[in-house]
């Protein structure tokens, strides 16, 4: 067995690293950040821990199951780190549970992308960011700094596994095979202000980002992204970037550019 984590320094390109989402900027106070790994003691978890720590993280711990993480005060920044979306039982609950909580805390997924078990799981959770469980470690700290500055990201790997595999999640629809050209609003019901916003999401973008970028009050953004998901027929923000990625052609140059892990 080999740790899947490569030494080697942080690079500051999306496209580089294979994530869709703000290349955010390592600070001291980002450094100090507690951080929980949460999965089984494993080498992979081995590996991503020694990381974290030459990366200059301080305060990184581990816990086999989230609900026995020992986590800082609801109102510190932290990240949580899940490797394994299928080992915990009712995580989908017990991360909602945390997020209702502790509205600092930031939960990064680690999926494999070749396991549909862990795909599944995965869109089931409501995180700030997903990643290849192959990611290297370059661009695993890009992701951390992006999350760490109120952005999402989504792995390319993770996503192109939904837009290009035969069958994908039910509530996201299939890329169009082109035998048509009507646009998607044409086809699913969304406002300008909408597709705007969806747009954003795809991006990571937080609430308070979308309605700072179109002077709007974030209460307001909250009414159109439940919209979006409603006409979309997708369960939360992860779901409704994929769908726009595989809707949208004009988004989807970043796959084919992107590096995959």
């Amino acid at each position: 067995m080999h740790n899947r984590f490569e030494n080697a320094p942080c690079r500051s390109s999306s496209t580089e690293t294979g994530l869709r989402g703000s290349i955010g900027t390592r600070t001291e106070s980002s450094l100090s950040v507690p951080i929980y790994i949460v999965g089984q003691s494993d080498i992979h978890n081995v590996g991503l821990r020694q990381v974290l720590n030459q990366h200059g993280f301080r305060h990184v711990s581990q816990a086999a199951v989230l609900k026995d993480a020992k986590l800082a005060l609801p109102s510190k920044p932290q990240l949580i780190l899940i490797t394994d979306p299928t080992f915990e039982p009712d995580l989908p609950d017990t991360v909602s549970a945390l997020r209702a909580t502790h509205h600092a805390a930031r939960i990064v997924i680690f999926v494999d992308t070749h396991n549909c078990a862990h795909l599944e799981a995965a869109m089931e959770l409501q995180a700030h960011a997903y990643l290849c469980n192959r990611i290297k470690s370059q661009a695993l700290v890009s992701a951390l700094d992006v999350v760490l500055g109120d952005s999402g990201v989504l792995s390319m790997d993770f996503v192109s596994r939904f837009i290009t595999r035969p069958s994908g999640p039910p509530a996201v629809k299939p890329v169009d095979d082109g035998s048509h050209t009507r646009a998607p609003c044409q086809s699913w019901p969304l406002s300008n202000r909408e597709v705007d916003i969806l747009k954003c999401l795809t991006d990571g973008a937080s609430n308070k980002l979308i309605a700072r970028q179109f002077d709007i009050a974030e209460s307001t953004v909250k009414i159109h992204v439940k919209g979006i998901l409603r006409k979309i027929n997708v369960r939360n923000r992860t779901q409704a970037a994929i769908w726009a990625l595989a809707n949208y052609p004009s988004d989807n140059a970043a796959l084919s550019s992107a590096e995959h892990y």
